[in-house]
């Protein structure tokens, strides 16, 4: 995911172009929302490892709430950092979140050929 992030920024620079920011800005703003991520996801694990298996409706409600988290929070850093609308910060994130996993499984197919060509 790391690799990403400067890849993740050239999608906000393109996605957010009448803002006249920096690239350093986006990515900034990039490095920000991985490290947000990473961290609320580590959390939901330790509570996964924590909660027995016998419980597992309250982990798909601890599921369910953490999606719902990380959109929410997504939404609102978008809006706060690029100061759009409501429904164009809706648009925009729906755009990214679709670039973004374009960028994601081209990388992971990468990752796999190579991977396989070297393979010894």
């Amino acid at each position: 995911m790391f690799v990403l992030l400067p890849l993740f920024a050239l999608i906000l620079k393109l996605s957010f172009v009448k803002n006249h920011k920096f690239y350093v800005e986006h990515l900034i703003y990039a490095i920000h929302l991985h490290c947000f991520l990473f961290l609320f996801i580590a959390v939901v694990m330790i509570i996964r490892i924590m909660l027995p298996h016998s419980l597992g409706s309250i982990m798909d409600w601890v599921e369910l709430f953490s999606t719902i988290a990380i959109i929410y929070y997504v939404y609102k850093s978008l809006k706060a950092v690029y100061h759009r609308s409501r429904a164009r910060t809706i648009s925009k994130m729906l755009g990214i979140g679709f670039a973004y996993s374009l960028a994601f499984i081209l990388c992971i197919t990468g990752l796999l050929i190579i991977t396989a060509l070297t393979a010894a």
